[in-house]
Formats: structure tokens, sequence, C-alpha cells
């Protein structure tokens, strides 16, 4: 019966519209007993029975206090979630063939209910800490995805506080999402590999390590990055005067003959390298241009694009 009315309550859910933020009411709670409560339930019939029978006013009383029990647990169970906000965190991000990782927000007025447990379905779902906080970040954790952009299709809380008689829960249809980046995969850039010399710099990925460095007294100013000055508040300068400077470029020319899925693996693999390396580079695929930057914002921008391309 409880699993009949987990799907009756799901079912209502999946036809609601997503949205990105959620608050828990008698609008969209479902409260049924557990299974324990479903013996404590036949328990206190049997004692009520007992009690007729031998008209017995300590088991009267013992019955009667016992079931004001338990309906003050189905009233304290629905307090506990009533109020919570649910609301999108971050976007996720993961490589191909790890697990997919949303990000939920949980919020109350004082702090979370106790009791928490959340996940995509019942048998899934993972009790979250009680924390004596107001907000807190919760990772939910899906099976591993293909390359791309993927949407929780529904979210499962439920809470069996206080005494676990009874089981509150509900479904959401929350816009949570993450990006899967294609899986890093060493490739040999063809232009390079066939020794044709110099190459344009959008096919260049050789370069200087120490292309940026620290300011120090007596650099040149013109040789100043005042872009990324305002961005970190750290004077930083290039190696080289500005007309010998050339970037290293992540190009979707550099992979002309493999098929696209590899060669987005092997751009994955490019721009995971320079960055962590520390190096200057540009970015270029079709639709998709990016000026040359260092940092993990900029690999996280390159490895974005390459995620959500569809071309």
């Amino acid at each position: 019966m409880a699993i009949s009315l987990e799907y009756i309550s799901g079912w209502l859910a999946s036809r609601s519209p997503r949205r990105k933020k959620f608050v828990l009411s008698r609008n969209n709670i479902y409260i049924f007993p557990s299974a324990a409560g479903l013996v404590f339930v036949l328990l206190l019939l049997l004692m009520l029975l007992t009690a007729i029978n031998y008209q017995n006013s300590l088991i009267y009383a013992l019955t009667f206090l016992l079931g004001t029990l338990f309906f003050m647990s189905i009233w304290l169970c629905f307090l506990n979630l009533s109020g919570l906000r649910i609301e999108s965190s971050e976007t996720g991000r993961v490589f191909e063939g790890e697990p997919c990782i949303y990000f939920c927000r949980l919020s109350k007025e004082k702090h979370l209910p106790p009791g928490l447990k959340i996940g995509l379905n019942k048998v899934d779902s993972r009790s979250v800490p009680f924390l004596q906080e107001e907000t807190q970040d919760v990772p939910i954790i899906a099976q591993p995805e293909k390359r791309g952009r993927h949407k929780l299709d529904r979210l499962y809380i439920e809470s069996r506080f206080p005494f676990g008689l009874v089981v509150a829960w509900t479904w959401l249809k929350i816009d949570l999402e993450v990006l899967v980046y294609p899986k890093p995969v060493q490739g040999i850039p063809e232009a390079v590999s066939k020794g044709e010399g110099d190459i344009p710099n959008k096919t260049s990925l050789r370069g200087d390590l120490n292309e940026i460095k620290v300011y120090q007294p007596g650099d040149a100013s013109n040789r100043i990055l005042w872009k990324k000055y305002a961005a970190s508040d750290v004077l930083t300068v290039r190696h080289h005067e500005q007309s010998s400077f050339k970037p290293d470029w992540v190009s979707w020319e550099n992979y002309p003959s493999a098929v696209t899925e590899d060669k987005l693996r092997h751009l994955s693999f490019d721009v995971c390298q320079l960055s962590d390396a520390h190096r200057t580079f540009g970015f270029s695929i079709p639709g998709t241009d990016i000026e040359p930057d260092f940092g993990d914002t900029h690999k996280r921008k390159c490895l974005d694009a390459l995620a959500t391309f569809s071309g």
C-alpha cells in the first residue's frame, strides 16, 4: 500500500512544472504509517479489544495514551518537513565515467529538520547530517551519464521524525542540472605530427611554461596584465615582450580526421593539460571562440563549451 501511495504521489509531482525552488507545505507533503507504525496500530487495536473484554481501566488508559502518542507523531512529522525550502544550487561538473553530482540547497528558519533523507528515490535516499544551521548544500549522487547537460528527473525527500511510526515524504520536479565533460584522452595533433614546422597560433600547442609571471620591480609596465590584476588583485606580467608573445590554442583544427566524440576528448585533455601547467591558451571550436586566458574560470568555460557541443 505504501509503495502504491508513493507511486501516486510521484506521478502527481511529475505532472507539475519544473521549478528552481520549492517550499514544503500541506500541498506537497504526503504522510502514511511506516511498517513499525502499522504494527503499532495493530497493537493498539489488540489492547483496546482486551480493555473492552476485561473492562480494565488501566489498559484503557495505556491504550489511549499510546494512541495520543501516535497521533502526535503524525503532527510532529508534518511540522518537521513543513516550511523546508529546497532550491537548486550550483551546476555540478564531472567527467565522463564519473558519478553525476547534483547540488541541492536546503534551508529553514532556525535550523534544518532532523531525521531527513534525500535522494533520487526511496531506495537510494541518504540521510542528511543534522547541523544547527539554516542552510546546507546537499550533493545528490546519480549514475554516470554521457557527455552533455543533464537534468534531475525527480527528487525524493522523506522524514520519520520523531518516533519512526509515520513517514512523511514528497516528490519534487526541481531544476537541478549537471554538466558532463568529455573524458580527457590524449591525442596527437595532426598538424604537429606531420612535421609542418611552425603553424598558426590556433593550432599550436607549444609554448613557454613561464609566459606569465608575478610582477617584479623593474618589469616593463607595458607587459602588465591589467585585466588579470582587476580580477585577482595580483600583478602579473608577460614573460616576453608583446610582439613575441604567442599563446597556445586548443583548436578544432588540431584533430581534423578524428570522429567528433574522440576529437572532443582530445580537446578536453589539451585544456586540462595546459590549465594544470598554468599556461595561457585560447580556445576555438565551431560556434565558440574564447580569447586566450588562464586560470580555473577559463578552464571551466572551455570544458563547458565541450560538454554542450552539439555540432
